[in-house]
Order: C-alpha cells, then structure tokens, then sequence
C-alpha cells in the first residue's frame, strides 16, 4: 500500500480564481476557454518536491512558496493561468497514473481509478487528466456524498482499524520505519 501527493491542485487553481474575484473556477469553466503558457507550464514541473522519494507529503507552505509567485505573474490572462495550471495537474496525475499501473501491474486486477475530493467536481480537470492517461485506464468519479465526504470517512475507517487494533498509520504512506497503531478510544462513563 503506498499514499503520497502527486501535485498541488485545488488550492492553486482557487487561488488563481480569486483573481477575478471568484473562491474557484466552477466545472473549470474558465479554465476551459484558456491557453496554454509555455514558458509557466515549464517552471511548474521544475517544483522540486517531484524529484523527492516516496513517500512525500506536500505542505500548505511549499505550495505557497513556490506556486503562488509563479501563478501571480503579472500581465497574463487569469483564463490562460487557470488553463495552465489545470493541465499541469492533469500531467502530473496522469504521469504518476501511468507510473503506478506500469510498476505493479494492476491492469490485471483493475483498470478503474476513483477520484475524490474537491477535484473531482471539477469537470474540466477530470478532462485534462483522461488526456494524460492511456484508454485502457478509466476514471471514476463516485457518488457526490462520498467525494464531499472522502476525509470523515477515512477517519472514520481509521477509528474503526484502532478500535480493532489493527495499525492505522502505514509505514510505506507515512514515511516511519514500522506501521503504528494511533488514536485514543475515550468510552463514556457509565452512570
């Protein structure tokens, strides 16, 4: 089992949305009727943290460092920034798609991949990365509940796994040396 960030993604695409005075770019709309930046495209896939080992974690701090100054370049359409960005996250989930299927070889187990989280109300972004994936590999975006939800839910299976005491820190997701077995059960006192 392996877990890791692949990009930055809804906090860059919503920073740029509040350029023009919006908190995100709704289906990717604007983003849509964007262009290509060449010479941005280029610097964002010179972020450091994509030549780091796995696991990796992205920080709120690492992004804004290093994204925010390249995406408030003065004297470019926010449309063209926002298509940008948006296709750079697409490369870089697809390539780490491709990377993931091609090493394990889970194409003879599956070839459907769930997208979660604030990303996957994103219409346009789901495009951006079926353009970056082979045809054998589909993209599954799951009921609305369960991608609103995806975090309660996971906290939820995690308060399960301990009160089984089963780990629920994985070593090969969190970076430790050994699978951990964390959280604190409080049961309620019986009066």
């Amino acid at each position: 089992m392996k877990g890791f960030d692949i990009c930055p993604a809804n906090q860059v695409l919503n920073y740029i949305a509040q350029f023009d005075g919006l908190e995100y770019d709704e289906d990717g709309n604007l983003a849509r009727t964007g262009k290509q930046i060449d010479e941005l495209a280029s610097k964002l896939n010179q972020f450091p943290f994509y030549e780091l080992p796995f696991p990796k974690s992205l920080s709120n701090e690492m992004i804004r460092d290093f994204f925010f100054p390249l995406v408030k370049t003065k004297g470019q359409e926010h449309k063209d920034l926002l298509y940008t960005a948006t296709n750079h996250i697409g490369s870089q989930i697809g390539q780490n798609i491709e990377q993931i299927f091609n090493r394990s070889n889970i194409n003879s187990v599956s070839n459907s991949i769930f997208i979660t989280g604030g990303g996957a109300r994103n219409t346009f972004l789901i495009e951006t990365i079926n353009r970056h994936i082979s045809d054998q590999l589909i993209l599954i975006v799951p009921n609305l509940v369960i991608v609103d939800f995806k975090e309660a839910v996971l906290m939820a299976f995690a308060g399960l796994l301990r009160d089984l005491e089963i780990p629920n820190f994985i070593h090969t997701v969190t970076g430790a040396s050994r699978n951990a077995l964390g959280g604190i059960i409080y049961l309620p006192n019986k009066a």
